[in-house]
This record gives C-alpha cells, structure tokens and sequence, in this order.
C-alpha cells in the first residue's frame, strides 16, 4: 500500500474506534500498529487524535482559521474518507459537540 492509503486507513481505524474508547486509548493502538504522524514520523498523541476527530477534512470539507475563530466550512474541496454518519459515531464516542 503507498502513504496515502495508509494514512486513510489510520484515519479510518481511529474514527472506528472512538465510537467505543478514548483518544488516550486510540494513540496507543495506532502506536502498537506502528501508525506515525505522516508529516514528521512521530509518535501519534492523544492530542493528535483529538484534533483528528474535530477536522472536517475527513469528511472533504475545509476549514480555514483565522486566528483562533474557525471560518465557516466549504464542503466537497477534498475526497471524503469517511461518511458523515462515521464521523459523527466517533464523535458522539469521543463526546464531542455536534458541528
């Protein structure tokens, strides 16, 4: 498989899990499969995975900062990796607030 892939499927396998653990739990799962950070190679953290289940990019869509306001979301820039109903599953998991 080649980078991408590979990261789609971290990506996939982390939203798969947070319907049922937390994101200190995912880091270490994603750890013990030898998942890194694609720009930097490190260790994938907790903190990662929270950011992780708050983009929207996953489903392709963007959204820019400015400062620390988030803009509004322009939808369909990117592939969506997962669906809205997976993104909102580890999101209702991880108990974050509905966007």
């Amino acid at each position: 498989m080649g980078l991408v892939e590979d990261e789609v499927q971290a990506v996939q396998k982390a939203c798969r899990l947070a319907k049922d653990l937390g994101a200190r739990r995912i880091a270490r799962e994603l750890q013990s499969d030898g998942i890194t950070l694609a720009r930097s190679g490190a260790v994938i953290t907790e903190a990662e995975i929270h950011l992780l289940l708050e983009n929207v990019a996953v489903l392709g869509h963007r959204q820019n900062k400015s400062g620390n306001e988030k803009e509004d979301i322009t939808k369909g820039v990117y592939p969506a990796i997962i669906t809205p109903n997976e993104w909102q599953a580890a999101r209702d998991g991880a108990k974050l607030p509905e966007v």
